[in-house]
């Protein structure tokens, strides 16, 4: 049995390389406010900076779970959320009975593909169309505008995730970690889009914190309606700089597989309505 928590309270978790710059904070305390309108109860902001990420993140886990809140709802240090995103992550998760919501958010490099990924995928037959060598591996996918359900993904990042603190209590340590190349039999990078441009010699925290949660039976949901700013340099990388590094490759070439399988029709995308 876990620790008693305080129903619907939230414990913010930002993990930060260095100081958070004022653009950002602005826009965090302005959703926060927001949020106390709504009265959704935060139960406190912690930032942990100058630590490496998977320690930083391991730290600040451990000491939501001393508190007494729900929720954590981890915020990178780069990020522009909309006002409205605390009360509705709450209210989608509630609704979907999810124990792992993301907003959408888009990488900085590259064709800015969107952190919503999978390791395996299925057509709308259920047949498996693409599955990665490893359980770490992830592929981005193209999610069509006119998605606004909830979608089910294999992998999130952690910019802005909503977690309820029964993973946490039942997941083994460490909860992240992160794994080098040499680690993994067969593993020679991951390719987050089709532009091969985002390859590493490393599996992040983040993709190894989501096979765990998942090993224990938990679905990880993103929210594609709640499009975050990513702050790159100089520019704020949103979906319509994704859009524009589509159409690029696209018209480079045209068969590429990553970026036409959901337009196709090719791949089947768990979907999930907000319940009435």
């Amino acid at each position: 049995m876990g620790t008693p928590f305080v129903k619907d309270t939230i414990a913010v978790c930002i993990p930060a390389a260095g100081p958070v710059e004022p653009i950002v904070l602005g826009n965090f305390m302005a959703a926060v406010n927001y949020a106390a309108r709504k009265k959704v109860k935060l139960e406190y902001f912690e930032i942990m900076n100058r630590v490496f990420i998977h320690i930083a993140r391991h730290k600040l886990a451990e000491k939501f779970l001393k508190s007494d809140a729900e929720w954590s709802l981890w915020l990178d240090s780069d990020m522009q959320i909309p006002q409205d995103t605390i009360p509705e992550l709450l209210k989608w998760a509630k609704a979907l009975d999810a124990k792992l919501l993301s907003a959408m958010y888009y990488h900085r490099n590259g064709t800015h593909c969107p952190l919503a990924m999978w390791n395996i995928v299925k057509d709308a037959k259920g047949r498996v169309v693409k599955k990665g060598k490893h359980k770490y591996e992830s592929f981005t996918f193209d999610i069509p505008d006119t998605v606004n359900e909830a979608i089910e993904v294999d992998f999130c990042g952690f910019g802005c995730l909503l977690i309820h603190r029964e993973v946490f209590e039942k997941m083994k340590l460490p909860y992240f970690k992160l794994i080098f190349s040499e680690d993994i039999p067969g593993f020679s990078g991951h390719n987050y889009g089709a532009d091969g441009l985002q390859n590493d010699d490393f599996i992040g925290e983040d993709i190894y914190f989501c096979v765990k949660a998942r090993e224990l039976g938990y679905k990880i949901y993103v929210l594609p309606a709640l499009d975050l700013g990513h702050i790159a340099n100089p520019e704020i990388i949103r979906k319509l700089d994704y859009d524009k590094g589509k159409r690029a490759i696209i018209e480079k070439n045209p068969a590429i597989l990553d970026l036409r399988l959901v337009k196709t029709g090719g791949v089947l995308l768990a979907k999930h309505k907000l319940k009435k």
